[in-house]
């Protein structure tokens, strides 16, 4: 029996369509057990070394499934057969990715560093490199999130849909922002290239602000400011906000400790370094509206700590210095 007519029988007893298995089969990636020349990359995954790994496919295929409605179901096949075939990288892998759904971002590190790029994973795998990125992000293992960065960029011309090369080229330019003036480079670097191409709506002006805020921070403030007057406003940037960000703002504002809620994943928006939009929009509003400049500044070094990689740029534009040194 081929493990498409093996699934297909699993699936309806399960309570899936038969028509969400092209779906299911598409969404997921092929680990090297599940591979066979024998079926066309419109099946799922087949495998021809027994039971166990026939069992370890199908547990695999259901779980990516469910990665993006149910994360928690996700999770408990991915253990499942995690516990059939522990060398195997791939249950891992969508345990992980599941567990950053259901915002277990430390675990959600510890699982997807340690085997997103496994040999024996596809190269191909955009997604799941872009989560070991953000979970790196989340759990402030700067140098790995800009690593992890690093890795997918080449690889993100593969991706047919723009908006998610964008999004891709956004995250990586913050994180690698984020690590301090080494990382600035790149971060111009994958931004010009992303405004070579047309942006989906909504995120031209946050594409534009980041921009901005990369060559602001390499002392190229003619440049920077160019790019600002080709935005609308600052104040449409603040639409990007997080309700952690609103919260700095919060605490800046009232002169008084807020408590932070927690960080959360969306698969299909930007995630950006903590405290690099409000950098962004501080360089944006630098001069149609300097209060607002230095309320973002000061919830940048909120969120990026006084020691930080351009923590001193910060406190230099928030007390009036026209143009910061890069360090």
């Amino acid at each position: 029996m081929s493990l498409f007519v093996w699934t297909l029988l699993a699936a309806t007893s399960s309570g899936l369509e038969p028509s969400s298995l092209r779906t299911l089969a598409l969404s997921s990636q092929r680990p090297g057990v599940c591979r066979s020349s024998s079926f066309g990359d419109a099946e799922l995954w087949s495998a021809s070394r027994g039971g166990t790994a026939r069992r370890y496919c199908l547990l695999l295929a259901r779980g990516y499934a469910r990665l993006g409605l149910t994360p928690a179901e996700a999770l408990s096949f991915g253990e499942s057969a995690h516990a059939l075939l522990t060398d195997d990288a791939e249950a891992q892998v969508l345990m992980g990715r599941a567990a950053l759904r259901l915002g277990e971002f430390p675990k959600a590190y510890a699982l997807l560093s340690g085997h997103v790029r496994a040999r024996s994973r596809p190269l191909g795998d955009l997604a799941a490199l872009r989560e070991l990125g953000v979970a790196a992000l989340a759990t402030s293992n700067l140098a790995q999130a800009a690593e992890a960065y690093r890795a997918l960029m080449p690889r993100v011309s593969f991706s047919q849909a723009p908006s998610y090369s964008q999004t891709i080229a956004l995250e990586a330019a913050a994180a690698l922002m984020a690590t301090g003036p080494g990382g600035l480079a790149d971060a111009v670097l994958f931004l010009s290239e992303a405004r070579r191409h047309p942006s989906p709506p909504g995120s031209e002006e946050l594409l534009l602000a980041l921009s901005a805020l990369a060559l602001e921070r390499e002392g190229r403030s003619e440049q920077a400011q160019a790019l600002v007057a080709e935005l609308s406003g600052p104040w449409s940037l603040e639409r990007h906000l997080t309700a952690r960000d609103r919260q700095r703002i919060l605490a800046v504002t009232s002169g008084e400790p807020v408590a932070l809620p927690p960080i959360t994943f969306s698969p299909d928006a930007p995630q950006l370094a903590e405290g690099e939009l409000h950098a962004a929009i501080a360089v944006a509003a630098w001069q149609r509206d300097p209060k607002l400049a230095r309320l973002h500044l000061k919830a940048y070094l909120l969120a990026s700590g006084e020691e930080g990689g351009f923590a001193a740029w910060a406190r230099e534009r928030a007390s009036g210095v026209k143009r910061a040194k890069v360090p």
